[in-house]
């Protein structure tokens, strides 16, 4: 069966095994006024690279997944360690609430379900020299709201505080996350990063999806009406 290639999706990443705000964040993303997906699958024992410049020596590898699906066509992913705990991290998802209502009743209510496969891969690990916080953008709207810290264009409740230092934007990354699951071939090239060490939470990188039609210009726009002062450096500034 030939595989369907993805090369752009809503994207969430672990930063720790049993990351809630990430898988939380991903379950629930979009259900405030409309229906993001209609289709899940969770993946065990994958291999999710990130590649920079081509190798896998800066960004620490994954080797869980969570694809969400909208008329069949996969919109979103969620990349996980293989220490996290999946089936407890979705049934903690589930219990979060819109309008009153869990998304489990609303899982039962739009008859979606959650489909899961175990590849059975052996868990590649990788030597690494950087370990942030990583963010995946694929549209201009949750750029402006992963710079205020959010980690959902929502804006419910899963939100970084602390004052932004040493801000550094690279215009020209090459980084890769790539993934083969049993349909899918994850392909997704990001042309541009923003580095910060957040006071109280750690190192985070905004990384900007190839296909997300945010321009070099509307990334400096952002930064100077937020930040004012950044500088232009690589990921080896990352650590």
């Amino acid at each position: 069966m030939e595989k369907n290639l993805i090369t752009t999706a809503d994207v969430w990443t672990d930063r720790f095994p049993n990351n809630k705000e990430n898988i939380s964040g991903a379950f629930i993303d979009g259900w405030v006024g409309g229906r993001p997906y209609d289709a899940v699958k969770a993946i065990k024992n994958c291999n999710c690279f990130y590649l920079v410049n081509g190798k896998t020596d800066t960004l620490r590898n994954k080797h869980n997944a969570i694809m969400f699906y909208k008329d069949k066509k996969c919109v979103r992913c969620a990349f996980l360690d293989d220490g996290t705990d999946l089936e407890s991290q979705i049934k903690t998802a589930l219990q979060q609430k819109v309008d009153d209502k869990t998304l489990l009743d609303i899982f039962d209510a739009h008859k979606i379900k959650i489909k899961t496969v175990d590849l059975k891969e052996k868990p590649i690990k990788n030597k690494y020299s950087a370990d942030p916080d990583i963010a995946s953008c694929d549209r201009y709207e949750l750029l402006k709201c992963m710079l205020e810290g959010c980690y959902t264009e929502d804006k419910i409740g899963f939100q970084i505080s602390g004052t932004w230092q040493n801000i550094k934007y690279n215009p020209n990354a090459d980084i890769e996350i790539k993934l083969t699951t049993d349909e899918e071939i994850i392909d997704i090239k990001h042309n541009a990063l923003i580095y910060t060490n957040i006071q109280g939470f750690g190192n985070r990188i905004i990384i900007i999806q190839n296909e997300s039609g945010i321009t070099r210009d509307m990334v400096s726009k952002e930064l100077d009406l937020r930040f004012g002062e950044y500088e232009v450096a690589d990921l080896s500034a990352v650590k």
